[in-house]
């Protein structure tokens, strides 16, 4: 409930709101709760037994994921190669 708290208490006008996972929670809706424009969905792609699936290939080293790493320091870089359409796969920011 916590996350689904901070997820609708961070939305912005325009933005959107995609709860994704298993965890559980809550969270209320209704007119005036959301700022205009901001979507709110649950995106459908697998079953949980689906994910246990993909896990296990990315661990047998079956699966080619491309990532960029940026550190916390250079977050507004990254941002701004994902902008630009320079990152390949995925930009992840990392606190090490």
């Amino acid at each position: 409930d916590a996350t689904m708290h901070l997820a609708l208490a961070a939305a912005r006008i325009g933005g959107a709101i995609a709860i994704v996972g298993a965890g559980g929670g809550r969270a209320s809706v209704g007119w005036g709760l959301l700022p205009n424009n901001c979507d709110l969905f649950i995106p459908q792609g697998g079953t949980t037994a689906d994910l246990h699936d993909v896990v296990a290939l990315a661990n047998a080293g079956r699966l080619q994921i491309d990532v960029e790493r940026f550190a916390f320091e250079r977050t507004a870089e990254g941002y701004a190669q994902v902008e630009a359409g320079r990152v390949a796969g995925r930009a992840v920011v990392t606190l090490d």
